[in-house]
Parts: structure tokens; C-alpha cells; sequence
């Protein structure tokens, strides 16, 4: 873990990142590259954010307990970039309806551990981070700063994600073109989102552990 604290690591990472995105195109196209979950931009958010995951919980070996519940929900959107939730129930994993559904009792029991998990590490993220965070973006500290990128991001993912699923309704309908422009921003911001969560990670390593 030391050696991806190093200066230029995360140049080399990012080329890499670039690399993999083009002999996708190269190799597959366009449709495969953005819209596949085995895509590249899919294959990069995740490892981005499985390194993420890696290195903050060296952060919590070395020193930083206090952030168990960093490197516990950053696992959580690696694996959601690989739709876990969907891999072995029905409903998907994370989904309420399955306490509703006729599945096996265990189904329910697991989902349920699951989202407590991930509900409890997200709201102590919240608050134990928050005011950490604001504060270090008011000092100047480039961590903070990139996980308020990082969370902009985030935002603008989440409201272009299935635009035209969420316009129909209103009965809005965009073209394909308006569609494919917003998936490829959707995707790209992704992997922004999962890059910046990386280097926010990083950045906090080199200053508090290194």
C-alpha cells in the first residue's frame, strides 16, 4: 500500500484508466465501452473505487479507526458497480420489495443485515465526516476538496441516470441522440466520481499517514 501513496502514482493510474477506455472503443465500440455493465467505463469506476476501498482501510490500520465505516461503504459502490445486488435473489438483493415478496425467510434476513450495514456505515460517514470535511475544505486541504467534487458528481449522476425513463412519465420524450449524449456525460461523470473518491483517499493518506 505504500508504494500507491507515492507521488505519480495516481498519474500512472489515471493513464491506465485512459488506456483501458480506449482499446475498449478500439475493441468493442462505443456501445459496449458506455453501456455495458462489462464495459470499460463500468471496469474502470470499479477498480477505481475497489483501490479506494484497499487504501482506506489501510488508513484504518494505521491509525484511523475512528473511519471504519470509510472503506466499508466505499466496498459497497465497488460492488455496486458489478450489480451484486442482483447477482443471486429475486428481487434484487437491495431491494425493499423483497420483504414483501413470496422468497425464503433467509432472503429477507440477509437483505435486511445488508442494508443495516450499509445504512449504519453511511450515516456514521455522515456524521462523523461531515464536519471533518467541511472544515478541511475551509482550510484548504485537497482531500476535502476533492470529496466535495467527488460528491458533485455524484448528484449530477444521479439525476441523468435513465433520463428518458425519468422524463417519460411527464411525458417528455428526447431523441436518441439526446439520450446517447446523456449517457455518455452519465458514465463519464461515474468514473469522475469514482477517480475523485480515489484520489480524495490518497491525498488524506499521504498527509495523516505517511
Amino acid at each position: 500500500m505504500w508504494a500507491a501513496l507515492q507521488p505519480g502514482t495516481l498519474l500512472a493510474f489515471f493513464i491506465s484508466m485512459l488506456l483501458l477506455l480506449v482499446a475498449s472503443v478500439h475493441g468493442g465500440g462505443w456501445a459496449l465501452t458506455l453501456t455495458k455493465e462489462t464495459g470499460a467505463f463500468e471496469q474502470a469506476a470499479f477498480i477505481s473505487l475497489a483501490f479506494a476501498a484497499l487504501l482506506s482501510a489501510f488508513v484504518v490500520a494505521n491509525g484511523g479507526r475512528q473511519f471504519w465505516s470509510v472503506p466499508v461503504f466505499i466496498a459497497f459502490l465497488a460492488l455496486r458497480e458489478l450489480d451484486f445486488h442482483n447477482w443471486w435473489f429475486e428481487p434484487g438483493l437491495l431491494q425493499i420489495a423483497i420483504f414483501t415478496s413470496p422468497v425464503p425467510v433467509w432472503h429477507q434476513v440477509v437483505s435486511g443485515l445488508l442494508i443495516a450495514v450499509i445504512g449504519t456505515a453511511a450515516l456514521h460517514m455522515l456524521w462523523m465526516g461531515a464536519g471533518l470535511t467541511l472544515r478541511a475544505v475551509s482550510g484548504g486541504e485537497l482531500w476535502a476538496k476533492l470529496v466535495a467534487l467527488g460528491l458533485g458528481f455524484a448528484a449530477l449522476s444521479s439525476q441523468i441516470d435513465g433520463l428518458d425513463r425519468k422524463l417519460a412519465p411527464y411525458g417528455i420524450e428526447i431523441s436518441d441522440l439526446t439520450n446517447l449524449i446523456a449517457i455518455i456525460v452519465e458514465e463519464t461523470v461515474e468514473v469522475g466520481f469514482a477517480f475523485a473518491t480515489l484520489s480524495a483517499v490518497v491525498f488524506y493518506a499521504r498527509r495523516h499517514t505517511v
